[in-house]
């Protein structure tokens, strides 16, 4: 992997923590908040396959989880495998759309917020009333239809390998 690749892929996980922490942390709707971290691990898995959605999901999970927004490691836990998940069902698409991408960023919304709630309740922590659940089911879950595909863009940006001037001349 080339060190602007890691760059650009740094740069983009950073901003999603940022907005996670600074906008959407501050911005709640129906008592519960966009979580951006979730639709970069979606839109990362979409856009450059399991290893990508699995990586930005540990990476800005865990960054989440140390500055002590919840348990460690749970996040992190979480969105790994929903960003794997997301990339490996993008693999036998053979044929894409928008539509497809826009729709597997919305099933997987909600699975990754149930599956959040039952690794916290495995774990004796509880992050939110239960009766909050349907609201933070329909916040996620309708903002992440909304973000994921600028989102998918920004990420095929951040994982696109780069070419240099120098690989071209030396191919002449």
């Amino acid at each position: 992997m080339t060190p602007v690749r890691v760059a650009k892929i740094s740069l983009v996980g950073f901003l999603a923590v940022a907005m996670q922490i600074s906008v959407a942390g501050q911005l709640p709707i129906a008592g519960a908040r966009v979580d951006v971290i979730l639709v970069a691990t979606l839109a990362a898995g979409l856009a450059a396959g399991p290893e990508a959605g699995a990586g930005m999901g540990f990476g800005c999970g865990l960054l989440i989880d140390l500055l002590g927004i919840g348990p460690v490691g749970l996040t992190s836990f979480v969105y790994t495998l929903v960003g794997y998940g997301v990339g490996v069902s993008q693999i036998g698409v053979l044929r894409t759309s928008r539509l497809i991408p826009l729709l597997t960023a919305t099933v997987a919304a909600p699975i990754a917020v149930v599956g959040y709630v039952a690794a916290a309740a495995m774990i004796g922590r509880q992050p939110f009333m239960m009766s909050d659940v349907p609201s933070v089911l329909a916040v996620v879950t309708i903002s992440t239809a909304v973000l994921c595909l600028p989102a998918r863009r920004l990420m095929a940006w951040a994982f696109a390998e780069t070419t240099s001037s120098i690989g071209s001349v030396a191919r002449w």
